[in-house]
């Protein structure tokens, strides 16, 4: 860990699906909080800000949804509130806004209640990071219901689209998020 947060970063945009600079971030951050190690921090800090606005010109929500996460819980590693409450406040903002951000496929919020599949899951996983660290207890409890349902719980939440391939699916006229116990295909 030490090894990849001590690297210079690989300054790709949270645009791109196949981005390392979160995982990178992130690792800066962990080595930040298990060290207590100020460069670190500082390194973390940066690459945080350097990340905020790559996420224009996605063509997909589902790149974004990744790699933001690492990106706040790096700032909850590193204290970024009593690090940096200026730039701080700025990141909320950031990550609030990106919550309604529509992307050709949908805004991080769409793809979560509509998508039962890896897309909607990475974005339900942003979304759901991202209302722990604002304190948006509402979102998060929308962003559990939602998972119960993709979970199977139909009876909490069954608005999923079903517009994809279902060949997966055990039983592709009554699809659901995760197959029942005991399916066969």
């Amino acid at each position: 860990l030490k090894k990849e947060a001590d690297l210079d970063f690989d300054l790709q945009p949270i645009s791109k699906l196949a981005s390392d600079h979160d995982t990178q971030t992130l690792a800066v951050g962990l080595v930040y909080a298990r060290t207590g190690e100020e460069p670190y921090r500082q390194k973390a800090r940066d690459g945080i800000e350097w990340a905020m606005g790559t996420e224009v010109g996605s063509a997909q929500a589902v790149g974004p949804c990744r790699n933001i996460v690492s990106y706040v819980i790096t700032a909850d590693l590193i204290d970024l509130a009593s690090f940096d409450p200026t730039f701080e406040a700025t990141f909320r903002d950031w990550i609030d806004q990106l919550r309604f951000v529509v992307w050709p496929d949908g805004s991080m919020i769409a793809e979560d209640e509509e998508r039962a599949n890896n897309h909607g899951r990475m974005c339900g996983m942003a979304r759901a990071v991202i209302a722990i660290y604002l304190g948006d207890q509402t979102e998060l409890d929308r962003t559990a219901i939602v998972f119960r349902g993709f979970l199977g719980d139909q009876a909490v939440y069954d608005d999923f689209r079903w517009v994809d391939d279902l060949s997966w699916q055990a039983d592709e006229t009554n699809p659901v998020g995760v197959n029942p116990v005991g399916a066969v295909k």
